[in-house]
């Protein structure tokens, strides 16, 4: 029976020798300390004597006593580092002590008489698990030893080991299995074959049989693994690929109270060795008001804070009338025969027909948890707002006046710029998508439907502007939406297509919301019929919407079905157009504009499962015909939307489906492992970020466009219990993005940053020595310590007052008004226009270049969100409406059923009133805001665009009557003759200024031919076969024809040039002459084939061939 192993005694309790030999082991004498090195060095250099040297189970008793011995000295020295072991007394242990610890130890008592002096030997001993026969033996060695202390460990260290008795050593357990499956091998082949066949019938029999999990694994594939606690790498370890890649990533990236934002984070610490150099500080550039402290400028607050006067749009240039011939125009009467209670019962309706063939087609709509069968209802949905005292007040306290009156007045203010920004919309550009508020002049980049009304409508509704929403609803009512327009196309140059999902989301989206807060049938009518002609984007193979579509099938380009999709598409416009479509279909009822989007939906959660996603995450980009993904995981831009969308239609649709909750639960947990990050780089202040992935390299970047993710994670912790840790990232995405703002010179955020982290090794700048080492300097920063880069510009963008917004409602802390001021107090004071306001160049530099744009989001998104931020919480509740991602507030379902449009808890528009009630009287000259033609009968925009394009497009045929009339050759020399007078005369440094010609066209007359000579000072415009035209000085035109011009010829040649009276100079001779030169070459072709044609006919005529 082995023995228990007392303490091992503290190192200054063990005893030294007074001798100096070489097999102490490194034991230091009382009199001066030995290196342990160099006693080993020196006891391996001395020869063994052949007296001392052990031998047998003697030899081996000392070996392992040195062994033994050692270790415990190691870690005796690790106490002391000087490496040596210090007494506690010069002179030895007693004997007797020594002896009478083994006396309570059985087996042992033998040989306390023979015991060495050290109580570190004596433990060597007792930890021996011996028989009593292998102790008799070592008693007998240690009392040898104990006669010769000079060999108490052998003659060599090597020979410092405690036995090893053959006799302790059991029976090997490998042996007894052996022996034992020997003497039942029956019974143990018996079990295996049992357990192959149990196993074979477990994993093979379920999908033989098909069952329900085996489907789940076909769908879904091998369920990510996770590896234990013990076994992932620490939170920023060299070993860790992505940051915050750790287990508990809530406990992780949960926000230090200790640094939170706050006065004193500001402003920023600067770096000493920026890139770009130091900007002026705060205290030169806002020496009265400083917006950073929440304080405008006296002049623009003034303006502001006037009652301002609403103007009607001034009248437009009257349109040309559009003839047949130009443009055919229709009655859209496709309307759903089916009414908004149909759909709470979408099992009723019938599926459409599937055009698809194997294996795309069999997919089936999810109509049963559609349905409003009580079995089929889940709980409602918990509440998003916080509980308010008074939420009708601006505070939300019950007794706060003084508050009340100082959000209200912010409120007010708020609402005055947005007025401000639109009547000079409606001043220089109504009608047109954008207005350019530094030029004061219209773009068109969005189809040129009037992106801006449209996208305003519901803003219009909520700031209690109802006449103003009138005026917009006559342009609404105009818009033909097969007529697609403007100078270029928001992905470059226009060609005819529309963006499907920009189109969805600021026209459809702006028509539907409009719809639920003003229950005006207009508007809901203009959705479905922009809705039916964006639907053939749905007809590809996948289901997954095409990017760009033709509105209407022309001979040039026919309709095909199923679309091209061979290319790429953006993921955030392949899955953003639940909320529009699945609204749509609650108040019309059918079921057909839901199924297409959720069809999309179905395909990326359960066809592309391993389309390059990593932990449930999508790149940006993705290939659906060949299940295919790449590009950059970010919540940023081209992916933002998508994700957005997630957690907004599990509310829309009252949490019936749960699959939405479950793709965006599983996207926040993969975007806690990749994605989000702590900041810890910029001193003095606790950041987050939401960055990007692109392949394995991280970048911890703050885009502007993620920085709506602070909103969409607090609306997702209240309405999914379980993610409620998520208010802790949503408040520390919310802050840094706050905090972006606050810390640039104009106190306005930028389009992204790029902060450092721990692992760059840039981060500082290196200082040569002079021996030539280097060491860590100042850190650097751009110009901020811990930031890279920042792409300085900004484009009025609202993801960030979005996620303010949100915080305000979502927790009720006042922190977040407070900062939501500060950011439009800057936004006032650097971007507001005389007619509007200006995206800006560089947020870092004031006073601030305006770049002249103000995209239609900014009269949806931007003015909004400031303007809830400081209304009483009602208004537009977040209980009641889910945002788009344009911002259109879309009722939620109510009591189990889906929301009635316009019947939400305030009324913003009367539907019932008379459609004259909502236009100005026929007397007082006002400008309605339309053409008050048929609905759809085009805008006075699209009039004048096509009468534009169709004075181009049939020029041909005005210089082909010419041609036919004055003689083609002749037109052609006379013209190139004009064009090489024209070329010298510019040369020369004559006046080249084009001559603008005004007056009727009755000034055109004839010249007398026998005058020539006194008018040749005039300057000839051009010469048509023989004919001249020149440009008298007082702007009237006159002709000289050439002797011989038949009356017909004459007639010809002056209608034309009263047709272009206002537009002839040398500029369109020259482009005449071009024009001639194509129309001559394409008559040429044609006759060529009519004679070849001829040709063939008459070769087989010869033949007999009939």
């Amino acid at each position: 029976m082995g023995l228990q192993d007392p303490p091992l005694a503290d190192a200054h309790e063990l005893p030294t020798s007074s001798s100096s030999s070489s097999q102490s082991v490194g034991v230091a004498s009382s009199e001066s300390s030995i290196d342990t090195s160099q006693q080993q060095s020196a006891a391996s250099s001395s020869p063994p004597s052949p007296s001392t040297t052990p031998t047998g189970s003697e030899k081996r008793v000392g070996t392992a006593i040195s062994d033994a011995a050692s270790s415990s000295l190691d870690a005796a020295s690790a106490s002391h580092p000087a490496g040596t072991i210090p007494s506690s007394s010069s002179e030895p242990a007693s004997t007797t002590d020594t002896a009478s610890q083994f006396a309570a130890f059985p087996n042992v008592g033998s040989l306390a008489s023979s015991i060495p002096p050290s109580s570190l030997r004596q433990r060597k001993i007792l930890t021996l698990k011996q028989t009593s026969e292998a102790a008799d033996d070592q008693t007998q060695a240690l009392a040898e030893q104990a006669q010769s202390p000079t060999s108490m460990f052998g003659s060599t260290p090597t020979a410092s080991y405690l036995p090893i008795n053959s006799r302790q050593v059991g029976s090997s357990t490998s042996s007894h299995l052996i022996s034992w499956i020997a003497k039942h091998k029956m019974f143990v082949i018996f079990v295996l074959v049992a357990l192959i066949v149990s196993v074979q019938v477990l994993l093979v029999g379920p999908f033989v049989m098909d069952m329900d999990p085996v489907k789940k694994f076909k769908a879904e594939g091998w369920p990510a693994w996770q590896p234990p606690k013990w076994l992932r790498p620490k939170p920023e370890s060299p070993d860790s690929w992505y940051p915050s890649s750790t287990a508990n990533v809530s406990d992780t990236l949960a926000l230090d109270t200790a640094a939170e934002l706050g006065p004193d984070s500001f402003p920023p610490r600067l770096s000493e060795v920026s890139y770009i150099g130091t900007p002026p500080t705060q205290a030169s550039l806002y020496k009265d008001t400083n917006p950073h402290r929440g304080e405008l400028p006296a002049y623009l607050e003034s303006l502001l804070d006037r009652d301002p006067v609403l103007q009607p749009p001034p009248w437009p240039h009257k349109a040309p009338s559009i003839t047949p011939e130009i443009w055919t125009t229709r009655v859209w009467n496709d309307q759903s025969k089916t009414d908004a209670a149909d759909a709470n019962h979408p099992d009723k309706q019938p599926q459409e027909p599937d055009w698809r063939k194997a294996p795309w087609d069999g997919w089936k709509p999810p109509v049963q948890e559609l349905s409003t069968a009580p079995k089929a209802l889940p709980k409602a949905l918990p509440k998003v707002q916080h509980a308010f005292e008074d939420a009708t007040r601006h505070s939300g306290r019950r007794n706060d006046p003084a508050r009340d009156e100082l959000v209200a007045r912010r409120q007010k203010l708020v609402r005055n710029a947005f007025i401000h920004a639109w009547e000079g919309y409606k001043k220089h550009a109504w009608g047109h998508d954008e207005l350019r508020p530094v030029s004061k002049s219209a773009q068109d980049p969005f189809n040129g439907w009037g992106a801006s009304i449209v996208d305003a409508l519901d803003t219009l509704l909520v700031m209690g502007l109802p006449k103003e929403y009138d005026l917009a609803r006559q342009h609404v009512r105009d818009i033909d939406f097969r007529l697609v327009g403007g100078d270029r196309s928001a992905y470059g140059n226009a060609d005819g297509r529309i963006p499907v999902f920009e189109t969805a989301i600021r026209y459809l989206g702006g028509f539907v919301s409009a719809y639920d807060l003003s229950g005006d049938v207009l508007m809901r009518d203009r959705a479905e019929e922009l809705a039916q002609l964006i639907l053939p984007a749905f007809d590809t193979i996948t289901g997954v919407p095409a990017g760009r579509i033709r509105m209407m099938e022309t001979p040039e380009h026919p309709s095909r079905k199923p679309l091209d999709q061979s290319g790429s598409v953006i993921l955030a416009e392949a899955g953003s157009l639940l909320l529009e479509f699945t609204r749509l279909w609650q108040v019309t009822g059918n079921r057909t504009y839901f199924d297409r989007v959720q069809r999309t939906t179905d395909w990326l959660d359960r066809n592309m499962t391993a389309a390059g996603r990593i932990e449930t995450l999508f790149p940006n980009m993705i290939y659906p015909e060949r299940n295919i993904s790449y590009g950059t995981i970010s919540f940023g831009g081209m992916a933002d939307s998508y994700y957005e969308y997630l957690i907004k239609e599990h509310q829309l649709l009252g949490g019936r489906l749960e699959q939405y909750s479950r793709m965006y639960s599983d996207a926040i947990e993969g975007a806690k492992k990749l994605l989000i990050s702590r900041i810890d780089t910029v001193p003095g202040v606790s950041l987050m970020t939401i960055g990007e992935l692109s392949g394995s390299r991280y970048t911890a970047k703050l885009e502007h466009l993620a920085c709506f993710s602070g909103g969409m994670l607090g609306l997702g912790s209240r309405i999914m219990t379980e993610r409620a840790d998520d208010i802790d990232l949503a408040k520390g995405i919310t802050g840094t993005c706050w905090w972006s703002y606050n810390s640039s010179t104009t106190g306005i955020g930028p389009e992204n940053l790029i902060f450092y982290t721990n692992d760059d090794d840039d981060r500082f700048e290196l200082i040569s020595l002079p021996d030539g080492t280097s060491r860590r300097g100042k850190p650097r920063g751009n110009p901020i310590v811990g930031v890279r880069s920042v792409h300085t510009s900004y484009l009025n963008r609202p993801e960030t007052i979005e996620s303010v917004f949100y915080m305000w409602r979502i927790t009720g802390d006042a922190v977040w008004q407070e900062r939501g001021w500060q950011m439009f107090a800057s936004w006032v004071t650097h971007c507001m226009t005389d007619a509007g306001f200006s995206a800006i160049y560089d947020v870092n530099r004031s006073p601030a270049d305006w770049s002249d744009s103000m995209e239609s989001f900014t009269f949806a998104e931007t003015f909004k969100y400031y303007y809830l931020l400081f209304s009483p919480p009602e208004l537009i509740s977040l209980d009641e409406y889910v945002f788009t991602t344009e911002a259109h507030p879309l009722l939620v379902p109510k009591e189990g059923q889906w929301a009635r449009a316009g019947q939400g808890s305030k009324r913003f528009w009367e539907p019932s009133a008379p459609e004259e009630s909502h236009l100005p009287s026929p007397t007082s000259g006002i400008y309605s805001g339309g053409e008050r033609g048929q609905v759809g009968g085009l805008t006075n925009n699209q009039k004048q665009m096509l009468w534009t394009q169709w004075q181009t497009k049939n020029s041909a045929l005005k210089i082909r009557d010419l041609i036919n009339g004055l003689g083609g050759e002749a037109l052609k020399n006379k013209l190139r003759s004009l064009v090489d007078r024209a070329d010298r005369a510019t040369s020369s440094g004559d006046d080249a200024q084009s001559a603008t010609l005004s007056g009727d066209a009755e000034s055109v007359g004839s010249r007398d031919p026998d005058h020539a000579e006194e008018y040749s000072a005039d300057r000839l415009l051009a010469s048509v076969a023989g004919t001249s035209v020149y440009a008298a000085h007082d702007g009237t035109l006159e002709v000289e024809f050439e002797e011989g011009t038949d009356a017909a010829t004459q007639e010809a040649v002056m209608k034309h040039l009263e047709s272009h009276y206002d537009a002839m100079d040398a500029d369109s001779a020259a482009s005449l002459l071009r024009s001639i030169d194509a129309v001559q070459e394409a008559d040429a072709e044609a006759e060529r084939k009519a004679e070849m044609e001829a040709y063939n006919l008459a070769r087989l005529r010869s033949k007999g061939v009939r």
